[in-house]
């Protein structure tokens, strides 16, 4: 049985026979560098939901710990930037009818709960 297969280049691995939630190039992406995150996630989310046929549930963790400032989180995305990742990310499930739960987690900042606040909003102005 092979060992563990390397698919990030910062050096976080996975088994072998596993298959991550999300494509290799969304994690190096968000664990590994500052730049370009939502760029990133626009162009790969887009490609796992032509990979991956009829979903029947996803869980989105809609996580504020990566927001600037945050003391725990370390990522520096600002708050228009965790906005954005999160109304994108609910507008494709929504766009492709996936049932979804969402998380809310992480984020040890004084602008967390408005972040968990706007994305209520959304979710409550969505169709």
């Amino acid at each position: 049985m092979p060992g563990p297969t390397k698919i990030c280049g910062c050096g976080k691995t996975a088994s072998a026979g596993l298959t991550p939630v999300c494509s290799s190039s969304i994690w190096r992406s968000w664990s590994c560098y500052s730049e370009d995150r939502e760029h990133v996630l626009r162009e790969e989310l887009p490609r796992l939901f032509n990979h991956v046929k009829q979903p029947k549930l996803a869980f989105y963790n809609a996580g504020t710990d990566i927001l600037k400032g945050d003391k725990l989180g370390g990522l520096s995305v600002d708050y228009n930037g965790v906005k954005a990742r999160d109304h994108f990310v609910l507008d494709m499930l929504a766009t492709h009818k996936i049932p979804t739960v969402i998380m809310t987690s992480g984020g040890y900042s004084k602008d967390s709960y408005r972040l968990i606040a706007d994305l209520a909003q959304h979710l409550l102005e969505m169709p």
